[in-house]
């Protein structure tokens, strides 16, 4: 059989793409260009620090890399430089400059197909808008990431690790390769609750039970219950919590601690 053997999320690669714009670096300004060298998770740290401590600069730079993102076909701006500008675009509450930066990393993750990177930049956007209380923003980028596809057709065997309840890792065998397909039972919990947040719960209840009805699991039940108490529908959600304990309680492959904190967690809620 031909094909590369694909194995993602056991590492999150955060460097990796300077390489991609270092021939456009020279027509670069001088603090772009500097951005599109870094690599690792600290430096980006720092960068995303030092430009938020200097407000002027920083908005400078993000008004002098906007305009260089316009032809995702000659991108010249390096993943990690997109997302340290995006994140300070989210800082300033730059919702339109947060969110094309953000798609230069999503396009980067697409191409490479990378469950990390998707996350990562997607996560980052749906979480700017559902913390402003954007909710159909977060709704809108929920839905663009439960309807990519991801699998290009090439020829793989496609190894995805799981770890057990022993801390073992082991792997199994799918037939397709889809980076975004493990991101998406959180997306949809994302979803419903950013239909809730925005007043539809009808809606948000539907596809609440929709969840359950292809899994009946205590999570998704917990979420029936979350959107009825966001709804005023508060005896109807001690009813739902109240299952969702005794679901928890009979939970086998629970690690016990984690149990307990969910316990806790839901007859808190009830009380």
């Amino acid at each position: 059989m031909t094909g590369g053997v694909v194995r993602f999320g056991l590492t999150i690669v955060l460097g990796g793409f300077a390489a991609t714009a270092a021939h456009a670096n020279a027509e670069l300004p001088k603090e772009l260009a500097q951005l599109n060298t870094l690599t690792g998770s600290g430096p980006l740290g720092g960068a995303i620090k030092q430009l938020l401590a200097e407000p002027k600069k920083a908005k400078k730079l993000l008004e002098a890399a906007l305009p260089l993102t316009a032809d995702a076909a000659k991108q010249v701006l390096s993943y990690n430089a997109a997302l340290v500008l995006a994140s300070v675009a989210a800082e300033f509450k730059d919702f339109k400059a947060a969110e094309t930066l953000y798609r230069v990393c999503i396009n980067y993750a697409v191409k490479l197909q990378s469950a990390d990177k998707l996350l990562q930049s997607y996560g980052a956007l749906i979480d700017l808008y559902f913390e402003n209380k954007r909710y159909d923003d977060s709704a809108r980028i929920c839905r663009e990431l439960l309807e990519l596809k991801t699998d290009d057709g090439k020829e793989r065997y496609v190894l995805v690790p799981f770890e057990n309840r022993f801390g073992e890792i082991t792997f199994e065998e799918f037939e397709r390769f889809d980076s975004a397909d493990r991101l998406r039972p959180g997306v949809h919990r994302l979803l419903i609750q950013s239909i809730a947040k925005k007043g539809d719960y009808k809606q948000a209840l539907r596809l609440a039970d929709n969840l359950l009805k292809a899994r009946d699991h205590w999570f998704q039940r917990q979420l029936k219950g979350w959107v009825l108490r966001e709804a005023g529908e508060y005896e109807e959600a001690a009813k739902v919590y109240e299952e969702v304990v005794a679901q928890v309680r009979d939970d086998k492959e629970m690690d016990p601690a984690e149990r307990s904190r969910y316990l806790d967690a839901y007859q808190y809620t009830l009380s």
